[in-house]
């Protein structure tokens, strides 16, 4: 795996991922090789579908894998974020969000309004929505290393995610606040686009080249 992790540049908080599909459980292992605290939160921990995960990842119901937690991901399908928010808002709302999901069945891929709405506390982030996990995987796509497209806000809690993107191995790319979620919603629409719609397969990524250099 290619690593875009910069000296000084590690974290050590602890980390909620809600979700333990294909992004979910590809970022958690990640960060747990990288050394970092981490708890998979699922709505239903015992169920058999998780068996194959269970003796390398901690999976652990939604409320537990939140509380004590600095950073909450969130990797569900994006039509059931609506009833995570309902059940653990007050969990998540003091917390840094990364949301990682998508509405597939909607024009507008981001739910940006419901998050600012149900966790106003929150330092709400959104990124790895844009590649697909096996990107995250492997972030060495031939030659090139894959960046990652993110939005959120300015401070310190801007460098947390920064320093859990190049923990998976990418280079991390802000690109604004919240305010360009539909930007970030263009991004990954190519992306799909160039997947389904050229045929290229799953290992395709994104790359910004600018004379200007990229903080």
């Amino acid at each position: 795996m290619g690593r875009a992790k910069a000296p000084g540049e590690e974290v050590a908080v602890r980390i909620a991922v809600l979700g333990a599909g294909g992004v979910g459980s590809t970022l958690a292992a990640a960060w747990q090789r990288a050394g970092l605290d981490v708890a998979v939160g699922v709505r239903e921990p015992g169920a058999g579908r998780y068996d194959a995960l269970r003796g390398d990842l901690p999976i652990t119901n939604v409320a537990r894998a939140l509380d004590g937690a600095e950073v909450a991901v969130i990797a569900i399908p994006g039509t059931n974020l609506h009833d995570l928010l309902a059940l653990h808002h007050e969990g998540l709302d003091s917390k840094i969000v990364i949301d990682t999901t998508n509405r597939m069945d909607r024009s507008v891929l981001h739910q940006v309004p419901a998050l600012e709405y149900r966790l106003p506390h929150a330092s709400i982030f959104r990124g790895f929505c844009s590649l697909g996990y096996e990107i995250f995987a492997d972030p060495m796509v031939g030659r090139e290393l894959a960046d990652l497209l993110f939005i959120g806000p300015l401070g310190p809690h801007r460098a947390v995610v920064e320093s859990l993107i190049r923990e998976v191995g990418m280079r991390p790319v802000w690109i604004g606040g919240l305010d360009a979620a539909d930007a970030l919603d263009g991004a990954a629409q190519l992306w799909f686009s160039l997947v389904a719609g050229r045929g290229l397969g799953r290992r395709v990524a994104l790359r910004v080249i600018s004379d200007t250099p990229i903080p």
